[in-house]
């Protein structure tokens, strides 16, 4: 029996309305004219009634491809998968150079792009689409809730230093770390020099002990009192509030931060649970990284995972003469990125075969950034094997060093 064609469903995607092109794999023949629908239900209705029409009459079996642009993209390519179509991607870098590559000339059109979109799926230079499922869809929305908070709780820290080095310079330099209980406690209801004077050291020593498990007393208040009546900040009748408010905004975000990472703990814990038996990985860093990896069953290999991360080494040699130093791609998760790079330094210290495997690499010449992403590399691998099921053995992990 002849196999069936594959009905080529290649789309351009925008915010408001997208572009569909019909082709076959085997001879690039045109099914059907083109044409534009909504972003909407009724849009999606319209497209998949003339997928199903138009793969009948061809005698094909449809897949879809398209260039994921921005958020307006996964809509679509739920409901692709909802009808357990194949979903495939192409990037816009592909695009670009494949357009270019067919004509040096050409303009960048919107309704020839699906036609570009689908010569590229025909070379088979497309990947599979992964868009999370329940769990890991969810885990993923609250990772980047919690990235998203932290970012603003680093500016709203920022901005409470900046307040501070006008109304209050000396508290910053008295404390090891502004946004302890005890400052904290100060700076919400005494942030001025003023203030604090007018508290008194009794009073003082009263916020310390109340706020501080009684570690600090008398002596630290009468220190920052003393701190406070030379104050050199700047009189503004302003910065109270500006401080309290700034305070506010910090402690909401706490709180916030602290509400979303249980989220993902009591989510992705289970899960995570399996990176903890590598030295050097905690729970929390575990779940984070579960949460913006997703289901490990859509990666087929160690080096895809590495690749995904934007981890694996590019290089540049063209003939005898250019010969560039190789770096890694970049070309990835980048939030997965990061927290391999993180978990990688951390292991660096409390794993000793990555340890080794590190200073191994400094002792070649390498340069520090460079060994602590092939340690990440190395440690991404580890953990593709161990998310498969396979048991951690770490004296199977090289280290570059001969016994």
């Amino acid at each position: 029996m002849k196999e069936k064609d594959i009905l080529i469903v290649s789309l351009d995607i925008h915010k408001n309305i997208h572009y569909a092109h019909f082709e076959l794999m085997s001879n690039a023949q045109k099914v059907g004219k083109d044409f534009s629908f909504p972003n909407s239900s009724e849009g999606f209705k319209t497209l998949f009634s003339e997928v199903e029409r138009r793969a009948l009459l061809s005698n094909s079996s449809p897949a879809f491809v398209l260039e994921p642009t921005g958020p307006y993209w996964k809509p679509l390519g739920y409901a692709i998968l909802k009808h357990s179509f194949p979903l495939y991607i192409v990037s816009p870098e592909q695009t670009f150079h494949q357009r270019i590559a067919d004509d040096p000339s050409s303009s960048k059109l919107d309704h020839l792009d699906p036609l570009t979109i689908a010569k590229i799926f025909r070379d088979g230079k497309a990947r599979k689409a992964r868009l999370p499922q329940s769990p890991f869809k969810e885990l993923r929305t609250l990772h980047r809730e919690y990235l998203s908070l932290t970012k603003k709780l680093a500016r709203e820290k920022i901005q409470l230093r900046s307040i501070l080095a006008d109304a209050n310079p000396e508290l910053s330099s008295f404390f090891s770390n502004l946004f302890s209980k005890i400052p904290f406690a100060i700076l919400s209801s005494f942030p001025t020099p003023e203030q604090i004077v007018e508290l008194g050291i009794e009073g003082l020593t009263t916020l310390f002990k109340n706020n501080g498990n009684k570690i600090f007393g008398r002596r630290k208040a009468e220190k920052l009192f003393n701190l406070m009546k030379s104050s050199i900040g700047v009189p503004d009748k302003f910065a109270p509030h500006l401080i309290r408010r700034t305070i506010q905004r910090i402690s909401l975000l706490r709180a916030q931060i602290e509400e979303v990472s249980s989220s993902i703990l009591s989510l992705a814990s289970p899960l995570a649970q399996k990176l903890t038996v590598i030295d050097g990985i905690d729970i929390r860093s575990a779940c984070r990284f579960i949460a913006e990896l997703g289901d490990i069953n859509s990666i087929d290999s160690s080096k895809a995972l590495v690749k995904l991360a934007g981890l694996s080494p590019k290089e540049f040699i063209s003939g005898s003469s250019i010969h560039k130093k190789a770096i890694i791609s970049k070309k990835g998760n980048p939030y997965l990125r990061t927290i391999a790079y993180y978990m990688a330094l951390r292991c660096i210290k409390r794993n000793s075969r990555l340890s080794a495997y590190y200073k191994h690499l400094l002792s070649k010449g390498k340069a520090k950034m460079v060994a602590i992403c092939a340690v990440a590399r190395k440690l991404l691998c580890i953990i593709f094997h161990v998310l498969k099921g396979e048991s951690y053995e770490p004296e199977k992990i090289g280290t570059g060093l001969r016994k």
